[in-house]
């Protein structure tokens, strides 16, 4: 059991989880899983921008609580990548309480990116051809 705990703790994430989204397609269906994504999409950005404004004021606890926000959402629309370095943003927080606020939101900002644009890629793929 320990060695699986190890070996998945240095597993990298999905960025976008593909075999989550396509579970969940099965259960909701392909139009209503466009639309959970396409609305994710739009609060994962806001998170993100949110997120910089903390950052940029310093404002510690703020950018903690939107990181435990995004950790949870990145989580339920698929960006295991996203929400993984949101989780260990917040861990990191705890165990190294000095550690500044724009060093701990580093990796989440720049995973945000590639995150958002990996979850806009998947929406404009799957979009009902006219």
């Amino acid at each position: 059991m320990l060695g699986w705990t190890r070996q998945k703790a240095k597993t990298e994430p999905a960025m976008l989880d593909e075999a989550f989204l396509e579970r969940l397609e099965e259960h909701i269906g392909a139009e209503a899983l466009r639309e959970l994504l396409a609305d994710g999409l739009i609060e994962i950005i806001d998170r993100l921008e949110r997120l910089s404004e903390e950052v940029r004021a310093e404002r510690r606890g703020p950018a903690l609580r939107i990181g435990h926000d995004i950790a949870g959402l990145a989580g339920h629309i698929g960006l295991s990548a996203l929400s993984r370095a949101a989780v260990e943003m917040n861990r990191t927080a705890r165990m190294e309480p000095v550690t500044a606020v724009s060093e701990l939101a580093a990796p989440v900002l720049e995973v945000g990116q590639s995150a958002a644009e990996a979850l806009r890629v998947r929406i404009e793929a799957t979009a009902p051809k006219n």
